[in-house]
């Protein structure tokens, strides 16, 4: 079973949490789209909306062991000291629970447009945005260059 995951930040290649976390597990890294709107948080990572109409780069990864899947649910979760130290108008415990990523499945595309199979992404609400104080990136890419 091939288990799909679109990246759009830290564990793109190239960045150290990919070297730790995924070149351990045998996988394709392939470059691709989705559809959404591209949010940085303050907090120094990005963030993604589904259901809009702008592209968001970044890759499709490939892996064979399913293990992966709890490994990146993990390390998706908010680190709660720097969540703290970004955000004290926040509850810490309900801001853990509340404002964290949703994996969902979602439409996967090549670059040019091409469709590619489902993939896992780690998404957000405009809502949690919101209190997030997350800044659009309508160029679709993070970091912003």
């Amino acid at each position: 079973m091939t288990i799909n995951i679109f990246v759009y930040g830290t564990l793109q290649p190239g960045h150290r949490p990919y070297q730790t976390l995924c070149q351990k597990y045998p996988h394709t890294a392939e470059a691709a789209i989705v559809y959404g709107e591209l949010y940085h948080l303050p907090i120094g990572y990005p963030a993604i909306v589904t259901g809009g109409d702008r592209p968001i780069y970044g890759h499709q990864l490939r892996f064979q062991d399913p293990e992966i899947l709890q490994i990146l649910d993990d390390y998706e979760q908010h680190d709660p000291i720097a969540l703290q130290r970004h955000y004290p108008q926040l509850n810490c415990d309900r801001a853990m629970t509340e404002l964290g990523y949703d994996r969902q499945s979602i439409a996967t595309f090549t670059p040019n447009g091409q469709p590619l199979e489902q993939s896992w992404a780690y998404t957000m609400t405009i809502a949690q945005l919101t209190q997030l104080q997350g800044q659009p990136l309508p160029q679709g890419k993070w970091p912003a260059n």
